[in-house]
């Protein structure tokens, strides 16, 4: 972060406003539309990025997931549905549905993602999935 705009602009709003909270600085650093980590289009999960996710490094963990969300769905009232949260490129998601459905449950999966990039990879691999 040393002399990023990102850091420039925290030590702005910490020298206008006084501290911050941790909640405005991942605010800042995750998410700012230019700057923000999330916000740029380059790779970040996976062999090329800066980590490795589960999902992103094969389908089981998924799979496995959803085997206990199927559990828990015969057990409450239809109907379904399924809510993730900060999905990243998709890849759980997918590993999710696809297993869920071979499972023949009836559902609704639904992303809660704040960052655009992530929309349009995670729009692109679930672009054939009902």
């Amino acid at each position: 972060m040393a002399g990023s705009p990102v850091k420039e602009l925290v030590i702005q709003r910490i020298a206008e406003g006084g501290p911050i909270t941790v909640r405005d600085f991942m605010e800042v650093a995750l998410y700012h539309p230019e700057w923000g980590y999330y916000s740029s289009s380059s790779a970040r999960i996976g062999k090329e990025g800066d980590f490795f996710t589960s999902a992103s490094v094969g389908s089981i963990f998924g799979r496995l997931l959803a085997r206990q969300i199927a559990e828990m769905l015969h057990l409450v009232e239809p109907p379904h549905t399924v809510v993730e949260m900060g999905a990243g490129q998709g890849h759980l998601a997918r590993d999710v549905v696809s297993e869920l459905s071979a499972l023949g449950l009836g559902f609704t999966y639904g992303i809660v993602e704040r960052s655009p990039s992530m929309r349009e990879m995670q729009s692109e691999l679930l672009k054939d999935l009902a």
